[in-house]
This record gives structure tokens, C-alpha cells and sequence, in this order.
């Protein structure tokens, strides 16, 4: 019969030659920024420089001010604003867009998407969702709903309050990209 203390010796000699193994493992594998097809880079993040803020109803003029893509509803009439917010003590670039039966918002960088947030709402995690091809969830109270949805450089949350959810879905369908 073997002693204990040379079955626990041999015990930790195998648990450190498998701690070894791993270690040297890790270290040969490939880094996850390098495999091919595989990687996921974000970018490095560019804060806005402040802007005088600009209050108009012409897409356009807001898209330009924003100086990045807004999501729109052709054809119909907005009263907008665009100007500085400060999020982590930087500069962050805010747009509101009125309409008739919603509010759309944008924010750049996109990383204060949190400035977009509207109180209240249930946020929807279930569903693998997109709008105008970019990742967007959904939240809602009610007949309030809201969806937010980003690109790599902003963020964007469309507000509509008094719809039903087939209103809602009707109106995220007229949606596009100035």
C-alpha cells in the first residue's frame, strides 16, 4: 500500500504537468485578432468636434451639422436639432427629429447610446432583431415603443408613442437612411 504523501506528491505532479499543458496551449494558440474570418475589430473611437447647435426642418442641414447618416421618413415634414451633448467628459453630437408620430434620436460616437435611453420601457433582449441592417433591440411600455439600433460610429432610437405594435411595425418600415 502506497503512503499518502506520495500519492498527493505524484497527485500535484500531474496537476501541474496539466497546468503546464494549458498554459503552453494558450500561449500557441492564435490570438482571436488574428484568425482570419473570425475577428471582430472596433475601431478606434473619434468624438465629434462641438458644433453650433442648429435647429431646422431640413434633413439635409441635419445630416450635415450631424455629419454622420440619420434614419428618416421621406416624404415627411420634421422639425429637428442637432447639437453637443457630454457623455464621459467628452463631446458627444445629439440629433432630435420631430415628427408627427415619433421622434427619432441619434447620438455619435456611438458608445453614448446610453443618452438615448427613454425610461420606462421594458427592454425586448428575445429576438435577433435588425433595422436598416445594423443590430437593433426593442423596448416598450404599453402603447409606447421604442427601438434602438447603432452603426459602428452612432447610435439611434426611435421613439412613437399612442401605436399599437402593427402601427409601430408599419412606421419601422418606412424608415431609411439620409
Amino acid at each position: 500500500m502506497k503512503k499518502l504523501p506520495e500519492i498527493l506528491s505524484k497527485s500535484l505532479l500531474y496537476l501541474l504537468l496539466a497546468a503546464l499543458a494549458a498554459v503552453f496551449c494558450i500561449m500557441l494558440s492564435t490570438p482571436a485578432d488574428e484568425r482570419q474570418g473570425e475577428s471582430f475589430a472596433v475601431a478606434e473611437e473619434t468624438w465629434p468636434d462641438p458644433v453650433t447647435t442648429t435647429q431646422t426642418d431640413s434633413i439635409q442641414t441635419l445630416a450635415s451639422v450631424f455629419e454622420e447618416t440619420l434614419p428618416y421618413f421621406r416624404g415627411q415634414v420634421c422639425t429637428g436639432i442637432c447639437t453637443n451633448a457630454t457623455y464621459q467628459n467628452q463631446t458627444a453630437r445629439l440629433c432630435e427629429m420631430v415628427y408627427d408620430s415619433c421622434t427619432v434620436y441619434a447620438v455619435m460616437p456611438a458608445s453614448a447610446a446610453s443618452l438615448l435611453m427613454q425610461e420606462g420601457l421594458e427592454l425586448d433582449m428575445t429576438a435577433n432583431q435588425t433595422l436598416l441592417n445594423m443590430p437593433c433591440a426593442y423596448a416598450s411600455r404599453g402603447q409606447t415603443h421604442c427601438v434602438y439600433f447603432s452603426s459602428s460610429s452612432a447610435a439611434y432610437a426611435l421613439l412613437a408613442e399612442d401605436l399599437d405594435e402593427a402601427q409601430f411595425n408599419e412606421l419601422l418600415a418606412e424608415l431609411t437612411l439620409w
